[in-house]
Formats: structure tokens, sequence, C-alpha cells
């Protein structure tokens, strides 16, 4: 049965794993119904663009990372999210991909993204975190490798204690088949960016670092490119600066507390935005 599935002539195989990879960094397949290619499914909507990739895939012996790199150098990947009403009026559902969907993070890159924008991800290549017996029951929260530095992707499932945080994300429930997660907005998860200790110590030493600069203007800059990747605009800064000279206004003798507070107070905010948690 297995080379039968695997087999390079097999109709389905080859083509539901690409399918799944297209998924991946479209947030939604060639075929939508991911997980049923059957005569209940969805239609692909580019049926010569999967039986293209498809081939492809087999002719460089089911790599995955060649598939990820044709995908990602496709100009249909390299497209802005720009709204454009005349192809809006003809597909509104942007079935024929005339603009990338914009998408939120999936629960592994905010963890990572925080861990990275706070200068604390190892990129090290890890082993098996968890030092637990096989039977030992673990709790899912409070374990010291979900607040180390090491990428989420070394993170231990459990599947009857998926930690909080990633569910709040929509991480996919490891007890079921899933094809596919759900993408949710919830309160949750503006309460996750409000008061986690993930999110104040990612703030907390992108702070540190900004209040070296010479001026609150060049501080607010460092801010908005390490975490929005852009430099804010003249009225963007101008709200820093104040929020800043705000908070040492009100800070007594202690200004130098006041002014690192103040600037952790702001990266959380942008660590806030709808400009952080998704992806144009």
């Amino acid at each position: 049965m297995a080379k039968w599935i695997a087999d390079d002539d097999h109709p389905l195989t080859a083509r539901v794993a690409v399918n799944r990879l297209w998924q991946h960094h479209f947030g939604r397949g060639i075929v939508a119904s991911s997980g049923d290619f059957g005569t209940q499914g969805d239609e692909p909507t580019h049926p010569k663009l999967l039986d293209w990739l498809t081939m492809r895939f087999v002719d460089n012996g089911w790599s995955i990372k060649k598939m990820h790199r044709i995908i990602m150098n496709s100009a249909a990947y390299q497209m802005s999210s720009q709204h454009n009403g005349q192809a809006y009026a003809v597909d509104p559902d942007n079935k024929l991909w005339w603009r990338f969907n914009r998408r939120r993070l999936y629960a592994e890159e905010v963890r990572d993204s925080l861990l990275f924008t706070g200068g604390s991800i190892d990129w090290g290549m890890k082993g098996q975190l968890m030092t637990y017996d096989p039977r030992q029951y673990v709790s899912q929260n409070n374990h010291p490798y979900f607040y180390g530095s090491s990428r989420t992707v070394y993170l231990p499932v459990i599947r009857s204690g998926t930690f909080d945080v990633l569910q709040a994300f929509d991480f996919g429930d490891p007890s079921v088949i899933q094809g596919q997660r759900s993408s949710t907005v919830g309160a949750a998860q503006a309460l996750f960016m409000m008061n986690h200790d993930l999110v104040a110590k990612a703030s907390e030493r992108l702070a540190k670092r900004a209040a070296k600069a010479l001026d609150f203007a060049e501080s607010a800059n460092q801010i908005y490119a390490a975490i929005l990747h852009r430099k804010p605009s003249a009225a963007e800064t101008r709200r820093a600066v104040d929020f800043a000279e705000h908070a040492l206004d009100q800070a007594g003798d202690d200004a130098t507390k006041a002014k690192a507070q103040a600037w952790k107070s702001f990266a959380q905010v942008l660590f806030s935005s709808n400009e952080f948690m998704f992806l144009d």
C-alpha cells in the first residue's frame, strides 16, 4: 500500500502534497478543499498549474525544498495585496490570484517574530527539549522551553496539553486530522499581545536598545524599523515623541526608568497592531 501511495504515477499523492504547499503560502490551495480531492470536494481553480507543479515536484525527487523555491519565486507569490477595483468586480474572492491575500501570522510565526524582534531567538539546531519520562504528566504552560529562545518548530507538542498561547492563534489541533487551520481574530489574541510575558520581554529588550539613541525621534525610528520594518511617517514620529516626553514629565526623579518604561509600552503597542499581526 505504501508503494502504491508513493508511486510516481499515482494521480493524487503528489497533487495533494503540492496543493498543501501552495495552501501554506497563499492561505488557500489550488483545490480549496485540501483534505478532499473526491467528487464532494472543490474543483481546482487552476488545474493546469496544479498538473505542472505536480510534474515538477515528481521530477525533482519529491523535494519539498525545491517546491518551496519554485512557488516563492513565482510572480503570483510576489504580487502585492493592493486592491484593484476592476479585478475585484470580476473575481471578488480572488480565486484567480490577481493579488496576494492578506493573512494573519500563524501561531508559530507570532512567537518566533517576538523572539526575533526582541533579539533573543536561537537559530541553532535543537534536539529533544522535553526531558520528562514518557508517561510523566506534562502541564501545558509555564515550562522553561516555552519561554526559552528556541524556535517554535522545536517545541514539544502534547496532544492533551497544547500551549494556551498557541491555541489563541489557531494552532492546529494535534489530536485530529486537520487539512487547514482556521484563522480567527478574537479578544484572546489582543489580550495576549497586551499582557503576556513573551511580548513584555521582547518589548523590554527592544526598549533598552532604543533608549540608547541620541534623541526620541531616533528611538522611535529604531522601534518602527525593528517591529514593522519601515520608517515611521512624520505624524507617527511626532506621536511617539510626544508619548515619551509625556512619560518623562510624569516621572519625577527617576527619568531613566520612566524613559525605558515609555519605550517598552510604545513597543508593545506596535506589537499589538494589525500591521505586525498581518502579512501583506
